[in-house]
């Protein structure tokens, strides 16, 4: 059974905005109380004017650490700019990141029409690394995979959910420092033991809601990023029939290949395909089939 992407959207976002929103009430119940009012005022003003479209830029230069590209850089993807516009892509406003590590993507797409990209992308147009159809490619897919998952005020959300985002980063960086112990691992793995166990002490022992709640917030470690690996997959399908319709497929497979991006077989035959012939408009067909009997009066 297909799961519809309202209920993978739904399960990826809203456990981490209710994380946020009781890490949030936590800090206003540690402030003095003359800033509780002030805070929840300006919490709410700021994602009212982010969900109208308003402060995209800052909001933007802020959470990826970009600025605006220089006159320069814009001369430098003023040919990758042109190919974006040939597949109705435009208006896009060109950032660069400060700074760039391994993991980091090298094309963003956030908001309505902030460009995020690395300074080493940047660079690799520069010398020649990287071909322009390629920077289109991969540009094209990231927006492609952004407008199919139809985000509803998506800086509003990304600032909603930084709570638990930072809280995910701090257990990320615990625990890559104590990944070398051994039972680290087995004790991720025995989770789904641990919380059954919790949920059945805490019934004998008369506390139900306290092991439903354990076992509930267990029970997400596997859900949210189950769904989130569903969600990826198919957003990430859409772009690339999304790419090899605009005749980029190969282009983008060849670029994948040749710098070792992880991705499968499966998806590098996908990209290879050939784009599906234009359809006709009637009045080209029209004019195809009187082709033959015009040419015969003439005759």
């Amino acid at each position: 059974m297909k799961i519809p992407m309202t209920v993978l959207k739904a399960t990826t976002f809203w456990p981490a905005a209710l994380v946020s929103f009781v890490l949030f009430m936590v800090v206003l119940a540690l402030a003095p109380p003359f800033l509780s009012l002030p805070l929840v005022l300006a919490a709410m003003t700021l994602l009212v004017v982010l969900a109208t479209g308003r402060l995209e830029e800052p909001t933007v230069e802020l959470m990826t650490g970009a600025r605006t590209a220089t006159v320069g850089e814009q001369q430098v993807m003023a040919s990758v700019v042109d190919g974006l516009g040939r597949v109705g892509i435009t208006e896009l406003e060109l950032l660069v990141r400060r700074r760039q590590c391994a993991s980091t993507p090298a094309v963003t797409v956030l908001g309505r029409r902030s460009l995020v990209l690395t300074p080493g992308l940047v660079e690799a147009v520069c010398r020649g690394w990287v071909a322009t159809e390629e920077v289109v490619a991969l540009v094209v897919q990231a927006v492609a995979v952004r407008r199919a998952r139809r985000p509803r005020a998506e800086l509003a959300g990304l600032v909603a959910t930084g709570p638990w985002r930072a809280v995910v980063m701090v257990f990320r960086g615990v625990g890559a420092a104590f990944a070398w112990l051994p039972f680290m691992g087995i004790a991720w793995a025995l989770r789904g033991v641990v919380a059954v166990i919790c949920v059945l002490q805490s019934v004998v022992e008369g506390r139900v809601a306290v092991g439903l709640l354990g076992g509930a917030v267990i029970a997400l470690t596997y859900l949210v990023p189950a769904a989130g690996r569903a969600l990826q997959a198919r957003t990430e399908a859409i772009g690339d029939q999304f790419v090899v319709d605009q005749g980029l497929g190969g282009v983008l497979a060849r670029f994948l290949t040749r710098y070792g991006h992880p991705t499968t077989v499966e998806r590098l035959r996908h990209l290879e395909q050939q784009p599906p012939p234009p359809v006709p408009s009637p009045s080209t067909l029209l004019a195809t089939q009187l082709m033959p009997l015009t040419s015969f009066s003439l005759n």
